[in-house]
């Protein structure tokens, strides 16, 4: 990615109790800091941010407090749906991983509890969270998305590594779908209004990724048969592209 993209804040304000951030990404350098998605009020005041840290863990960061998983998230093992999970209150989060190329679905506890986050105001952003910060995410970002509510683990969060329907049905606040071409603005699915406002950087797929064929059919049915089982409902596949 090595780019920043900012949005308008459209339905993730309101993120101040129980919340949930999931991206499916691609690392391609170790050892480096990287923002998945941050909530601003501004450049240069993040509220709350998903990031990969240097020791490749995820992290939460809020107003400066940090929780960091125990796991690691590597180049050897290409695309992760990664996700983290919070409860309103002075809670520990609780950070998901699911590797694509082992299919080895994780999840822990992070390594401290953090409070509320103060809603933000203005921004979502994604590679980059604000101008103090030097480090962009070094890879690729395919979907990421916002909840105001606490994801259920496994069931809800595994769900989401294996159709673009989940995310959709989920309820999210805030939906990205960042496969797109170097001209057309970044979207928000949800329909809330978080589009996108501007970017650094034009360097955005221009392939579909295996993840997800053209937006929605997935490559691994019977693991998706056996999560919508877990969730108690049949999955509906959006059906383009098989």
């Amino acid at each position: 990615m090595d780019d920043e993209i900012q949005c308008a804040i459209g339905g993730c304000g309101a993120i101040t109790g129980d919340f949930s951030f999931a991206a499916i990404f691609r690392s391609s350098v170790n050892g480096t800091t990287g923002s998945l998605i941050s909530l601003n009020d501004n450049a240069t005041t993040a509220r709350v941010q998903f990031h990969k840290n240097a020791s490749n863990q995820l992290s939460l960061d809020i107003a400066g407090s940090v929780s960091n998983s125990a796991f690691t998230v590597l180049t050897a093992s290409g695309w992760h749906l990664v996700s983290v999970t919070k409860r309103a209150g002075t809670q520990t989060p609780r950070f998901m991983k699911y590797p694509y190329a082992t299919g080895a679905y994780d999840s822990e506890n992070g390594s401290a509890a953090l409070g509320n986050p103060v809603a933000a105001t203005s921004q979502v952003k994604f590679g980059h969270h604000t101008t103090a910060d030097p480090d962009f995410l070094s890879g690729d970002l395919l979907v990421a998305g916002v909840w105001d509510r606490e994801l259920l683990d496994p069931d809800e969060v595994n769900a989401l590594a294996f159709s673009l329907h989940y995310w959709l049905g989920s309820a999210p606040r805030g939906l990205w779908l960042l496969d797109q071409d170097p001209v057309r603005l970044l979207t928000d699915m949800t329909g809330l209004g978080a589009n996108e406002q501007a970017r650094t950087g034009t360097a955005v797929a221009t392939n579909h990724p295996v993840i997800f064929n053209r937006y929605g059919s997935i490559i691994r049915p019977s693991r998706q048969a056996a999560a919508a089982a877990a969730i108690g409902h049949r999955m509906a596949l959006l059906g383009v592209g098989r």
